[in-house]
């Protein structure tokens, strides 16, 4: 299976103990764009993906291209999350590394919902700010969107963008960096993309309670020829070695992805 498709602000005066008014609508195109494309009309059932490790099956979902940069969640006491970047903006990640944001009394913690209104806080001296603390892999999705098959049974979570709501997913902490993913391809289409071989699953490089481990995977292309038998790979390490003996062209085409493995060998794995 495959998966992956890709408010309103309440201002208060910015007097002493309340909390000033932020950029609620005023978002630039591009950010205007990306939020129509998370609204409920795009809701998506991330599908379980399967690929290999070591000649054991695993699955993961595909969370799409990540910048693999960490970026922020704010976590408000009171209660309210706010992010500092969205899916289709320049340098996206759903790293985040989360600060703990602690309002003084009197202020209205869940009105604040932006990074500009913290930073208004924090330097009025009207809340504290702790961290970075854990780096946490909290991809944003369309509302409405749900994990199919996940062990976790998690549900959506939501947050603030500059006064607009937007959902996540908390999927625990992360490495923040990319490891390698072989994918099999048998030609580029006229956009230059590869074209998946089909019945060949990826082959990856790790998998979770393995050292080194990340939900961060660096793609890396394998172009296979004519008689390129699918389902034959099932352990990077072997494909690897094949193509340094000329087998088959490996190619780097810069690209990471965000696909966090949730089942090895039909069973929850130990994130």
């Amino acid at each position: 299976m495959r998966g992956l498709t890709l408010a309103w602000f309440v201002a208060a005066t910015p007097l002493r103990g309340q909390v000033s008014a932020g950029p609620g609508a005023d978002v630039s195109a591009a950010e205007r764009g990306a939020l129509e494309q998370l609204g409920e009309a795009n809701a998506t059932i991330f599908e379980l993906v399967d690929s290999w490790f070591a000649g054991r099956p695993i699955q993961y979902y595909h969370f799409g291209r990540d910048a693999a940069r960490p970026t922020i969640l704010y976590r408000v006491r009171g209660r309210s999350d706010a992010v500092t970047t969205l899916p289709g903006l320049e340098g996206y990640s759903a790293l985040r590394a989360v600060y703990v944001v602690e309002p003084k009394p009197g202020v209205d913690a869940p009105a604040v919902r932006s990074q500009a209104q913290i930073e208004d806080l924090v330097r009025r001296g009207l809340a504290r700010l702790a961290g970075p603390g854990t780096v946490i892999n909290a991809p944003i999705v369309p509302q409405g969107s749900r994990l199919d098959r996940d062990p976790a049974e998690r549900t959506v979570l939501g947050a603030w963008y500059r006064g607009h709501r937007v959902s996540y997913y908390d999927l625990g902490p992360v490495s923040a960096v990319a490891i390698p993913l072989l994918v099999f391809i048998s030609e580029f289409d006229e956009n230059g993309e590869g074209v998946p071989v089909d019945g060949q699953p990826s082959n990856a490089s790790a998998v979770p309670g393995v050292a080194g481990y990340s939900d961060m995977w660096q793609i890396r292309l394998v172009l296979v020829g004519d008689r390129f038998e699918p389902g034959s790979y099932r352990d990077h390490r072997r494909a690897l070695a094949d193509a340094r003996a000329g087998r088959f062209q490996l190619m780097d085409p810069g690209v990471v992805v965000n696909c966090p493995v949730m089942y090895l060998d039909g069973k929850p794995a130990a994130r």
